[in-house]
């Protein structure tokens, strides 16, 4: 399972599960690996850009 949690409390997955996240990073390689975590710890509405411009126009289109 692409999303299995592998957190300490399965309660947690659950909580992290409708989060969404933004990932803001110029290196793809670091937001691979903070993508990475962050689906290892539940989170499944994770969103990655490159620079912080694109992050805000991410952010004011709510497309995520």
């Amino acid at each position: 399972n692409k999303y299995q949690c592998f957190s300490f409390q399965e309660e947690e997955c659950f909580m992290f599960a409708n989060c969404s996240v933004l990932i803001v990073d110029d290196d793809s390689f670091a937001r691979g690996i903070i993508r990475h975590h962050l689906v290892r710890l539940g989170f499944k509405n994770i969103f990655e850009v490159s620079d912080g411009e694109e992050a805000m126009s991410t952010l004011r289109s709510a497309r995520m």
